[in-house]
């Protein structure tokens, strides 16, 4: 079997191709409409402009898996400066996030200074991570006093890799095809 480096290499290696498919890219936001949904885009900005209405200083916000844009967009309104982190760029880049603001790095060990950020995003992220301490780690590493995280639509991990396992196994008996399953794990023997 993989040691535990590897496997967190292999999924994050898994999750960036996934990512930077031209397929994936352009379904997106279709793809997930429980997710992407006018509903969520208006009770996420009423929250962020609560959030930042509440803090000392509004400097710099950090969106974390800022692919799609989608919570990135929405702290522009309310931060001088917003970055995006990704683990994969080209998404975020098609998605119109400028090149000077958007840095290609892994969560768990983010390329930022201490205390550096007043507000910081992560929507729909912390589900892809093998361990999310690390994470939260350095979530609070990078984050100013009075800072905040915001984290949204993440389901728990172990209901994730049931839930993907399961539609695997679902599409492979419809013979739907498992290829959109495949992109989420690396399927074991069933």
């Amino acid at each position: 079997g993989l040691d535990m480096v590897s496997k967190l290499d292999v999924n994050k290696t898994l999750n960036k191709n996934n990512y930077q498919s031209v397929e994936k890219i352009k379904n997106y936001e279709s793809d997930d409409p429980g997710v992407f949904n006018k509903e969520n885009d208006k009770r996420i900005r009423k929250l962020l402009s609560n959030i930042s209405n509440s803090l000392n200083k509004t400097d710099k916000a950090l969106d974390v898996g800022c692919g799609s844009g989608n919570a990135y967009f929405k702290l522009e309104p309310f931060f001088e400066e917003v970055y995006g982190l990704d683990i994969s760029t080209k998404m975020a880049i098609q998605k119109g996030i400028p090149p000077n603001f958007l840095h290609e790095g892994d969560c768990e060990n983010m390329p930022y200074s201490k205390e550096t950020f007043d507000g910081m995003t992560a929507y729909g992220v912390v589900h892809h991570l093998e361990d999310p301490n690390h994470f939260f780690k350095e979530s609070y590493r990078t984050l100013r006093n009075g800072g905040f995280l915001y984290i949204d639509n993440d389901k728990n991990k172990i209901f994730f890799q049931v839930y993907v396992n399961l539609m695997y196994i679902i599409s492979k008996i419809k013979n739907e095809g498992t290829k959109y399953w495949e992109d989420f794990f690396i399927p074991h023997a069933i």
